[in-house]
């Protein structure tokens, strides 16, 4: 079978770290609690598998399943798995929730919730979905709508939470140097509001600076301690694609 992440690299990658990220997590918050995990952004989008071994929601049950079965195999304890995907796409969302039903079957100690709509409108929802559980928030738009920080709070105000956000940097550093009013409005809900070009490092290049600021704005408003991010480069660019933000209490 040839590789279904050719002319995807930089997808790839990001599935690389989401992999390892969400199995070091799984394997230590199941020591101890139950696990939610969140995508805001499910799709699937350009999956080259029939069974979509290279889409992030698959990784992620695979994942989940596999740490669980293994710390229940070490403990004797056999803690509550629960996953919410969202999506607002009509059609990506039927092969969705189609691909997950094999997981969607009642059973105790694993739950799969699907929602077809928006991120921000599913929030509500995914707090309850969560109740008194860890959860892990991954975070991977198309842009950079769809995920304002002040609906993002809400998620965040509890003890322990960990949000895995995809910045979308290459499409963000080419809006944020338009000056037309719709677009510097339009990136303003993740970089504090508007006025944000006024909060940009000056002494960092316009890209670089952007990202800082939503790491600090997340940092700030949503009362991380630890915010880093990790830069994917475009394989054939010397210029990052995207960042890999991991935030954490």
């Amino acid at each position: 079978m040839s590789d279904p992440y050719s002319g995807r690299e930089q997808t790839k990658a990001k599935h690389y770290i989401l992999k390892r990220y969400l199995q070091e997590l799984a394997f230590k918050v199941l020591t101890f609690a139950d696990i939610t995990y969140v995508d805001g952004f499910s799709g699937p989008w350009k999956c080259q598998t029939e069974d979509f071994a290279d889409s992030s929601f698959m990784i992620a049950l695979e994942v989940l399943k596999d740490a669980q079965e293994k710390v229940y195999k070490a403990t004797g304890r056999r803690r509550m798995v629960c996953c919410f995907f969202v999506e607002k796409d009509r059609e990506a969302y039927t092969r969705l929730d189609a691909a997950v039903g094999k997981f969607k079957k009642p059973a105790e100690d694993f739950e799969v919730n699907t929602y077809c709509g928006e991120f921000e409108d599913a929030i509500p929802e995914i707090q309850t979905f969560i109740g008194r559980s860890f959860p892990l928030i991954f975070i991977d738009p198309t842009g950079w709508t769809g995920y304002s920080i002040d609906k993002l709070k809400p998620l965040c105000d509890r003890p322990k939470v960990e949000l895995l956000i995809n910045f979308m940097y290459d499409f963000i550093n080419r809006a944020a140097g338009m000056s037309d009013p719709a677009t510097v409005a339009s990136i303003a809900p993740i970089l504090g509001g508007s006025g944000w070009q006024d909060r940009l490092d000056t002494t960092l290049k316009q890209g670089l600076a952007v990202e800082k600021l939503f790491r600090e704005t997340l940092a700030a408003e949503c009362n991380f301690d630890y915010v880093v991010s990790t830069k994917i480069y475009r394989s054939t660019k010397d210029r990052p694609h995207f960042f890999m933000a991991c935030l954490s209490p």
